[in-house]
């Protein structure tokens, strides 16, 4: 049948795009997830500011989390606040750009 070899090549490159595009949507939305974690951590818990106890309310917050959510959220470093104070959209866009 003429035309069966193009079709499944656009086929192919419609669903590999939109798995890219699915992806990127995904990260993005995660990354903000993160950021909105780490943001309310150091707003509620840390006042703004950095103490040294910290570390122990993050790890307890951690754990918690991944009981409820599974492993990725076991990892401090994914619900603390980024250091370089990027707001959410820029934060996103510097991870989702890929």
């Amino acid at each position: 049948m003429p035309g069966t070899a193009q079709l499944l090549t656009d086929l192919s490159h419609l669903i590999d795009s939109t798995r890219q595009r699915v992806t990127r949507t995904v990260n993005a939305e995660l990354v903000l997830m993160y950021w909105k974690i780490g943001a309310r951590i150091r707003q509620d818990i840390l006042g703004g500011e950095r103490a040294v106890y910290s570390e122990l309310i993050v790890s307890t917050l951690s754990r918690q989390l991944a009981a409820s959510y599974g492993k990725g959220f076991g990892g401090a470093a994914q619900v603390t606040p980024s250091r370089s104070r990027l707001s959410p959209a820029e934060t996103t866009a510097r991870y989702a750009s890929g």
